[in-house]
């Protein structure tokens, strides 16, 4: 549903950066917009980490920027079995 996004990575359309959202047991929408910019027709490592209540977005291996959520993160669970 519009409220269980987690995670969700989206790319500003024009401006070349991210925008990082989850849901958490607080919000149904947190998160952070990238600091840094995407390089165009090049390939670009993107990770976000999220630990307990710290959410972390690395760029290429460069921690862009960082965040400590309101929540706890919703896990959306499935089983893989079925």
């Amino acid at each position: 549903t519009v409220e269980e996004i987690t995670p969700t990575i989206m790319l500003w359309p024009k401006e070349r950066r991210l925008h990082v959202r989850v849901s958490t047991e607080n919000f149904w929408n947190e998160g952070l917009e990238s600091k840094g910019l995407v390089n165009m027709k090049q390939w670009v490592h993107i990770a976000v980490v999220v630990s307990g209540q710290m959410m972390q977005l690395y760029i290429n291996g460069n921690l862009d920027t960082e965040m400590i959520l309101k929540g706890k993160v919703k896990v959306l669970y499935t089983n893989i079995d079925e």
